[in-house]
């Protein structure tokens, strides 16, 4: 893959089909807003050729696209776990809170709206992640990512040790962490990835992330992690999930949002139902004292001066190693286990346009392979495609051949009879991985599956690290 002008047919990209289509599809009111709309991304296509044509450069070019890698899905999932490991938690459930309401809000507005990215041609598409570039583009998930992180990390930088620096750190850590967001924001659209509308939407979210979680936390943190059992919080927070994954807006092309966002409020609600639990029993439980940095009843207090290089490294290789592998063995042991009992109960709760397992003709191995084969395109919290993705060296591809003008935008047709693709034609739609039953057997393997990714960086690694005599424990109930 390496660094690449993604020079994709626009007549496959997401968002790019007839406006009959659209038309058919959409209500009237996400039809009239798409239509508005269009025209501000025709517009944009134009400037953002204009900056291409006039920037572009090699070393831009591997910049921004490697650069794109801060702020993308799979970079957070691996890098979320490191605070927590080192004791810091406030500062990791704020994190988790901020990227995965963003992601989710972003992905039911890019399905709600349907809008397509900028076209290529003209412009070139410079990505090192083939998935994400089969998005529609509004709004900027990076952006939202960017924006959200950079707040929470600056709150806490301006909270505790502002004050205790001097003019020049203080300077260098504002211009580093407002480097940072502007960098990957302008980068989406120097890569031509967005326009400037998909990065104010994305940069909007982002804020509106940080700010309710500032002021939820007041009252949800000290309630979820109480030493009171409350039966009905473990039972709210699985329904606010359920709900929120069943009202999630229907895309209506092949647009992998949906799969996202289901990862993302899976992370949630795995997050909070751990941190509910290790707050309840003393082996997990700590005495709080904000003197000795022991802010929450839920923590890993962690010193270097105790522990030293051996066990501080060795802790991270334990934590990413439990996250590892419990997303490669989970997935295809719960896929096994649930694709024959959902075929045996025959209830489902249905989507548009696919049939769900329960009335499928196909045999479960053959069911399991083509749910197999979609979860593992997914990137998200995929370490060592990640890994292997930022090593590649870049690669320079000549865009296609072809008259595309920006103000054809949206008005592309993907089949020849614009009829029978409206239906919802088989084969055009029952392939869409984003089209499935919203609770068939994928999609709730995937919720299982990322549910358990905190539960294995929270609960998992306090176990793992106790039992292998990694753990500081001076706080201890």
């Amino acid at each position: 893959m390496g660094v690449a002008d993604l020079l994709t047919n626009t007549q496959a990209d997401a968002g790019n089909k007839s406006d009959s289509y659209y038309k058919l599809k959409l209500s009237p009111l996400r039809y009239k807003l798409r239509a508005m709309l269009l025209p501000i991304i025709a517009e944009e296509t134009r400037m953002v050729f204009k900056i291409q044509k006039r920037l572009r450069c090699d070393f831009l070019d591997v910049y921004f696209a490697w650069s794109a890698n801060l702020a993308s899905h799979t970079f957070y999932v691996i890098m979320l776990p490191l605070p927590f490991w080192f004791g810091f938690v406030e500062i990791t459930r704020d994190l988790v809170w901020v990227l995965g309401f963003g992601i989710f809000i972003s992905g039911v507005a890019k399905d709600y709206f349907c809008l397509p990215r900028p076209q290529s041609p003209p412009l070139h598409r410079i990505t090192m992640s083939g998935y994400t570039a089969k998005e529609y583009g509004f709004p900027s998930s990076h952006s939202a990512n960017a924006t959200s992180v950079t707040m929470v990390l600056f709150y806490y930088y301006l909270q505790f040790y502002f004050a205790e620096m001097g003019w020049f750190p203080n300077l260098a850590v504002s211009l580093f962490v407002v480097g940072y967001c502007v960098s990957l924001m302008f980068g989406r659209v120097y890569c031509g990835m967005h326009g400037f509308m998909d990065v104010l939407g994305g940069t909007s979210i982002g804020v509106f992330c940080f700010i309710s979680r500032l002021q939820i936390s007041k009252i949800w943190d000290p309630l979820l992690t109480s030493d009171q059992f409350h039966w009905w919080l473990p039972v709210g927070v699985v329904v606010f999930v359920g709900l929120s994954v069943h009202f999630h807006a229907q895309p209506v092309d092949d647009c992998p949002c949906f799969d996202d966002s289901v990862a993302f409020i899976g992370v949630l609600l795995g997050l909070e139902l751990s941190n509910y639990y290790m707050a309840k029993y003393d082996y997990f439980k700590q005495v709080v004292d904000p003197a000795a940095g022991v802010t929450s009843t839920v923590t890993l207090p962690y010193s270097f001066e105790s522990l030293g290089w051996f066990k501080t490294i060795a802790r991270v290789v334990v934590g990413v190693g439990l996250v590892v592998v419990w997303k490669a063995v989970s997935k295809k042991f719960f896929l096994r286990l649930l694709t024959p009992v959902y075929g045996m109960l025959g209830v489902y709760i249905p989507r548009n346009f696919v049939n769900p397992v329960s009335l499928s003709n196909e045999s479960y191995d053959n069911i399991y392979q083509s749910s197999m084969k979609r979860l593992d395109e997914d990137e998200v919290a995929d370490f060592p495609k990640f890994v292997k993705s930022i090593t590649q060296r870049p690669t320079q591809v000549e865009d296609q051949q072809g008259d595309n003008p920006p103000e054809s935008i949206g008005t592309h047709k993907k089949h020849d009879d614009d009829g029978e693709e409206a239906k919802g034609h088989k084969g055009v739609l029952e392939t869409c991985g984003a089209l499935k039953p919203r609770y068939d057997v994928e999609i709730v393997t995937r919720l299982i599956v990322y549910a358990g990714i905190p539960c294995m960086a929270t609960v998992g690694f306090a176990v793992a690290v106790k039992l292998l005599g990694l753990d500081y424990q001076p706080y201890k109930v």
